[in-house]
């Protein structure tokens, strides 16, 4: 076997300092090595080397996305999915990671999805604190849709937390009118 190249050593570090920063799919590491402008053939051989020695793997770079984002952000699985795929995974392995975050049959992913929308509304709640309902209730369900819960998902998290802050005190109410 042949030495390597010093550009093919320079890209196979570039590599691992981008997988040292943080996990990337393979699409991700070959748009950003052809952008340091390496030559195709270096590209795909540092790649293979990669996938090889196991430090790219886009399966379980979808999984752990997946689960991250879900447990952090609290991201509905169009978002995820939409997330991975802007990422260079595909989208039959988007939906199978995705699915396998969500679908793990404890309970029903609709109310789960729902809980999950409250959680994230309770836990951002601070910004629609004294504002009218209407106002409160555009602006959360904005989140949610950028956050891609499907639109009664949505709706119902949003009415259901703003009925607890209306309750708490936390929301501007119109006077009563006479």
């Amino acid at each position: 076997m042949s030495q390597p190249s010093e550009e093919d050593r320079q890209a196979w570090r570039k590599a691992l300092l981008l997988l040292r920063i943080r996990p990337r799919s393979e699409e991700e590491l070959r748009l950003a090595l052809t952008r340091a402008d390496f030559t195709f053939s270096v590209i795909e051989s540092t790649l293979e080397r990669l996938r090889d020695c196991g430090a790219v793997n886009d399966p379980a770079y979808a999984e752990q996305f997946a689960a991250e984002r879900r447990r952090l952000k609290k991201h509905a699985p169009a978002r995820i999915e939409k997330d991975l795929r802007s990422r260079g995974i595909s989208p039959d392995l988007a939906r199978l990671a995705t699915r396998g975050v969500y679908e793990d049959g404890a309970s029903d992913p609709e109310a789960r999805l729902l809980d999950e929308g409250m959680t994230l509304l309770r836990n951002r709640q601070v910004h629609y604190t004294d504002l009218r309902p209407e106002t409160a209730f555009r602006r959360m369900a904005g989140l949610l849709e950028r956050a891609g819960y499907p639109g009664q998902i949505a709706r119902d998290a949003v009415e259901a937390v703003i009925e607890e802050m209306a309750a708490d005190g936390l929301l501007k109410m119109p006077p009563d009118e006479e």
